[in-house]
């Protein structure tokens, strides 16, 4: 009786520690890096708080089914379909959490900080403000706020 007590008390305690999340003890900016790195497709784009289809005419030129982001390991990026939101991210560059905050993010050239907002291996949003001037977006003012709701692909 003794003997399945103890068994049972092990067993029990070794389930315990596999229920244990490895992430508690994890660096907040390596699962950061681990979620970002892969390419990224725009699942929606909004300017100002306005989704894309609602601006219509005022922002021609993208087409979000295009836009993919890939974000590397080595803390490079490749930006591409971007249409007139080209002219505020480049096409490649380098890539670094801003002060090591895992919510924040600079692209570069260009030092353009942006926020991240939920991300996950599945899905993330990318925030950038940007000046517009002597842009195709001039129109909405001299500055744009850009959100980009993300999925892998």
């Amino acid at each position: 009786m003794k003997l399945l007590l103890k068994s049972t008390l092990i067993a029990m305690l070794l389930l315990l520690a596999q229920g244990c999340s490895k992430t508690e003890n994890e660096n907040p900016l390596d699962i950061a890096q681990t979620n970002l790195v892969r390419t990224w497709r725009a699942a929606n784009v909004s300017i100002n708080n306005l989704p894309l289809a609602l601006l219509g005419a005022a922002v021609p030129g993208i087409d979000i089914t295009t836009i993919r982001l890939t974000f590397r390991a080595d803390k490079t990026f490749q930006a591409s379909g971007l249409g007139i939101l080209g002219t505020a991210l480049p096409p490649t560059g380098t890539w670094a959490f801003d002060n090591n905050n895992p919510n924040k993010i600079i692209i570069n050239p260009g030092n353009l900080s942006g926020e991240l907002s939920n991300l996950s291996a599945i899905a993330g949003t990318m925030t950038f403000q940007i000046s517009t001037a002597n842009t195709p977006l001039s129109a909405l003012g001299p500055m744009a706020t850009i959100r980009v709701d993300m999925v892998p692909g």
